[in-house]
């Protein structure tokens, strides 16, 4: 069972997060140029950048909207709901006009379009996450997790592979008329296959709790704790603030500022993400031996050990170095962050898990990873405006909450069947979450 759920997990995340990242991976070479033609070259990227970053603004939003239906409803109501509404608003991207068709309407009609998508990806994760964590035998949760983790990064790389083979394919007039389309449009396909998976079941699914009283729904009940929830938000502060200043950042600030060659520096991000899924996976795996806490910790403090050599080696301009510092830096965001599944997971009660751990992942992500996007705006001042210093706050931020949390990973075989039980499951089945100890 542990293979099917890994199997699973991966390809899940890997295809919702393709959606996500084809966004900001072909922002400044295919939406920047076709749809915010009027501001030029490099600030028709940059706004191109800027739109990609709305959809962290209606994150939190679906959160609530989908955290609400997987705690009252189901846990597969929520994520197919928010898979297809998730999978319509990318393949309607991939078939907008373009502003020199229709104008101005364009750049609005996709900004739009990104605000849906956020607001599925606000369901999407928790979705796929509890699916998968909730099944998981709890003494390998955290392996369970990191593969979910993995497919981020999973995604990022499908992301970078689809934009460069579209880019390359077709000439400069096929690539403006139709070849961008293609990209967004396998995004269909790609939903179809993560809908078949989705809808599979896996071992005994754990109907939501109903609540014993009528005015303590999901929503109410995460607010009654609001300092969990944030302490839980802020366990994503240092991953997400990495990840997109790796990813997204570096590469524009390689190509505004130092001049290097766009494909390189994609070869770079290629080569991150490819490092960060073996990070989540070997997060994970630490997470069930050491704790989930500690392994937080550990990818927290290693990415504010990182964030100056980061930038002096970024600014050498030598490609090997860049793309050195990149891996490192996705290496080290990505431990802690293959660890936050099955921490989520197990911070919150079964009755309001899917909004408390939606709520929780998608406020981290949008303080922070919306924070480092805004940075990328600001590119002539990228490094003298501190960002290393900002990854230095967002880490040491993501220290003091895990501090501020209690440790949740069952230490033998008798604490987790004794959480099954707690959670009215038979010792035989695999429930989610055990009692949280300091």
């Amino acid at each position: 069972m542990s293979r099917g759920l890994r199997t699973s997990g991966l390809l899940l995340s890997t295809a919702t997060w393709y959606s996500m990242f084809l966004f900001t991976a072909g922002a400044p070479a295919v939406l920047g140029p076709l749809f915010f033609a009027r501001y030029g070259g490099a600030d028709g990227s940059l706004f191109a950048l800027a739109t990609a970053g709305v959809a962290f603004v209606t994150r939190p939003i679906g959160a609530l909207i989908f955290g609400r239906l997987g705690d009252t409803v189901s846990r597969r109501s929520a994520l197919i709901s928010s898979l297809a509404l998730g999978g319509t608003s990318i393949v309607l991207i991939g078939a907008l006009p373009t502003e020199r068709t229709i104008g101005t309407l364009a750049p609005m009609l996709l900004v739009g379009l990104q605000l849906v998508h956020g607001l599925a990806i606000g369901g999407i994760w928790s979705g796929m996450t509890l699916s998968l964590t909730e099944g998981a035998p709890p003494l390998r949760r955290g392996l369970i997790g990191g593969f979910v983790q993995g497919g981020v990064s999973c995604g990022a790389i499908l992301a970078s592979v689809a934009v460069f083979a579209a880019t390359s394919a077709f000439d400069t007039a096929t690539f403006e008329s139709w070849g961008w389309r293609v990209p967004f449009l396998a995004g269909g396909v790609l939903l179809v296959a993560v809908l078949v998976i989705a809808v599979r079941p896996r071992g005994e699914p754990l109907p939501p709790e109903p609540a014993t009283d009528r005015r303590s729904g999901p929503v109410r009940t995460v607010f009654r704790r609001p300092g969990r929830l944030l302490l839980a938000a802020g366990l994503l502060f240092s991953a997400n603030a990495a990840f997109y200043v790796t990813i997204t950042g570096t590469v524009e600030y390689g190509v505004t500022e130092l001049r290097l060659a766009r494909a390189d520096l994609v070869g770079g991000a290629f080569i991150a993400a490819v490092v960060g899924v073996l990070g989540s996976l070997g997060g994970g795996a630490l997470a069930d031996r050491l704790g989930r806490r500690p392994v937080v910790i550990l990818g927290a403090v290693a990415s504010a050990i990182w964030a100056f050599p980061f930038f002096w080696l970024l600014n050498t301009g030598a490609i090997e170095l860049v793309t050195f510092s990149m891996a490192v830096s996705g290496c080290a965001s990505a431990l802690g962050y293959g660890a936050v599944a099955a921490y989520l997971t197990e911070l919150f009660d079964r009755r309001s898990r899917y909004t408390g751990t939606a709520l929780a992942y998608h406020l981290g992500a949008a303080l922070a990873g919306g924070a480092a996007q805004l940075a990328v705006l600001e590119l002539p001042t990228y490094v003298e405006s501190g960002v290393s210093w900002f990854l230095i706050g967002t880490s040491a931020l993501t220290v003091l909450c895990a501090i501020a949390l209690p440790e949740t990973r069952p230490v033998s075989r008798a604490d987790a069947t004794f959480a099954r039980l707690r959670e009215g499951a038979s010792p035989r089945s695999s429930p989610p979450g055990s009692s949280p100890r300091r």
